[in-house]
């Protein structure tokens, strides 16, 4: 199953109360407050109820991901050539 992963922006100490909402709660794993956001992680099986509640209710908040952290994926070309041995050239032949 996929990962159900929501972080929200918060502006103010009153959208702290997605932390107290009993439906949104009980499907919680993971419970992360830092600075202004708040990191939830649902367990795989949380119903699409939920999940649509939740973007109704709270989705004015929700940040994307990569919103505070960066990709740090490698490109290639830029941050690294491939380099191939002359004994390996041979993989790379087509047959």
């Amino acid at each position: 199953m996929e990962e159900v992963i929501y972080l929200l922006h918060i502006t103010d100490k009153s959208h702290l109360a997605i932390l107290k909402d009993k439906n949104v709660t009980k499907h919680i794993l993971t419970k992360l407050v830092f600075g202004e956001y708040i990191y939830l992680e649902l367990e795989s099986d949380t119903s699409d109820k939920i999940k649509s509640y939740i973007v109704l209710k709270y989705g004015d908040n929700i940040k994307p991901i990569n919103s505070i952290v960066r990709d740090f994926s490698p490109i290639m070309h830029v941050d690294y050539t491939i380099k191939i041995s002359q004994e390996h050239k041979h993989l790379l032949e087509k047959s």
